[in-house]
């Protein structure tokens, strides 16, 4: 393959990566997170040192005179949201699966339910989630890292796959992102409470993840015709 950015994107892809890894090296304790990180950072300047972007390539861009048309870097945006996403689950999920979430859950959900200003999610709360503590421990720790997974291998067949699987990746990323979106509803209900950053995490993932699915869900209703 041919050289296909050109010296500005090198540029751009030089910054990301030493980013990336002075992220990878300092910046991260979680052995997944820095294996993830390094990796992505050492791929953007192996994409510096020799100018071809494969996805560039595949989204129609075959030389550096040529540039994705508007409609390509749009999708290519969104994906990039759409992986970043993508890890912020599985790490999330990870974490509660290296650790003892489930087991301190029943203390958790007290938590929450202590100082909660919505009575009608205490009542859920003391009812519902607190009785069955370990079931609704497994469903989020799971959950999150499965809308992890999702969302990254339907990101990567979006651009990649034929128009079968396409189809399939964009229902899967919808599906997963108004997953990942009802789950953030329940945390901010749960706790947002208990601080600014929390409730403003829960709220920054919400809508991004709403929008996705909306482009996502339009663009496989386009694919259907």
């Amino acid at each position: 393959m041919k050289a296909n950015i050109g010296n500005f994107e090198r540029l751009a892809r030089t910054f990301l990566g030493l980013t990336l890894l002075g992220l990878a090296i300092i910046g991260f304790a979680n052995p997944i997170a820095r294996l993830f990180f390094g990796g992505l950072g050492l791929y953007f300047l192996f994409e510096a040192a020799t100018g071809i972007c494969p996805l560039y390539a595949r989204l129609g861009a075959a030389k550096p005179s040529q540039r994705l048309n508007p409609e390509r870097l749009y999708l290519v945006a969104l994906l990039a949201v759409q992986l970043v996403l993508a890890y912020l689950w599985f790490h999330a999920g990870y974490e509660k699966v290296t650790g003892s979430f489930v087991a301190d859950m029943p203390k958790t959900l007290a938590f929450f339910a202590s100082k909660n200003p919505y009575p009608w999610f205490v009542s859920f709360l003391n009812g519902v989630a607190i009785p069955n503590a370990r079931l609704f421990g497994l469903a989020v720790m799971w959950g999150e890292v499965l809308a992890g997974i999702g969302l990254a291998l339907s990101a990567a067949l979006i651009v990649y796959g034929d128009k079968r699987w396409r189809k399939a990746a964009l229902i899967t990323s919808a599906i997963a992102l108004l997953a990942g979106a009802c789950m953030n509803w329940h945390f901010w209900l749960a706790s947002a409470w208990t601080g600014p950053g929390t409730a403003s995490s829960n709220v920054a993932m919400f809508w991004p993840q709403m929008i996705l699915a909306y482009v996502w869900i339009v663009r496989y209703m386009d694919e259907r015709k």
